[in-house]
């Protein structure tokens, strides 16, 4: 990879970033609460069903929109076939927008996604001015949408670009865990090296998903983070 791009690739997925992800734990801190799994080695075989709930999750629903936003952008000026499947990026954040039902994930999704971009093109001058055109009329600016455009503006390719997606949805899972308690600092990273070995296989399963077909995979962890809002004491916002 040309090291023009690999460096800012590097910086915009280091946990660094601020794109606010820190607020989010994806639907764990609520499962963690309503099945009382806590730090000790008997429940990590639920900890871990949890972990690959939240990545088949991200695979089957958030893939397809980063794949496609991706494609919109470095497709932008190429003339489709009528065979080929083709969305402008304010088709796909409402189509996001509608897949994304439960209001906990949507809205740390629009968070992070707006958050995303607005620290991107203030990093990177050049994004200013080539993508806030295209990106600045999204109605909701889902994560997903957001971050495929991005990195295609950057100059990622697309298994790059959807690698470091997952990888960030495994980084997030983990510092979750860490901050919640059910994993120390050390074993955070042996189980993180573990989970990002499954990233290819779930890429390899969702990659050509179009976004048509994007779904909930694993509903239970969906309709647990539902009720973030009603817990009694939480750390996270979603």
């Amino acid at each position: 990879m040309d090291m023009n791009v690999l460096i800012p690739l590097l910086q915009t997925v280091d946990s660094a970033f601020p794109t606010g992800g820190f607020s989010h734990s994806l639907g764990l801190e609520a499962f963690i609460q309503h099945t009382g799994t806590g730090r000790c080695a008997k429940n990590f075989g639920i900890l871990k069903h949890a972990f690959v709930c939240i990545l088949e999750n991200s695979g089957s629903l958030s893939i397809p929109f980063v794949r496609a936003a991706h494609s919109a952008i470095v497709n932008r000026n190429v003339i489709k076939s009528e065979q080929t499947e083709h969305h402008t990026l304010v088709q796909l954040d409402k189509m996001c927008e509608t897949y994304t039902t439960n209001h906990i994930a949507r809205r740390a999704s629009t968070r992070q996604g707006k958050s995303f971009f607005e620290v991107a093109c203030f990093t990177y001058s050049h994004l200013a001015q080539e993508l806030r055109s295209a990106i600045v009329d999204l109605p909701h600016c889902h994560l997903p949408v957001v971050y495929g455009a991005i990195l295609a503006g950057l100059g990622v390719d697309e298994n790059t670009t959807l690698t470091t997606f997952m990888y960030c949805v495994v980084r997030s899972m983990i510092a979750t865990a860490v901050r919640l308690d059910v994993l120390g600092a050390m074993e955070g990273q042996k189980v993180q090296f573990l989970l990002q070995q499954l990233i290819p296989e779930i890429l390899d399963r969702n990659r050509t998903r179009s976004v048509g077909d994007a779904c909930m995979k694993f509903p239970v962890i969906d309709v647990l983070q539902n009720t973030q809002d009603t817990l009694f004491s939480k750390l996270f916002y979603s």
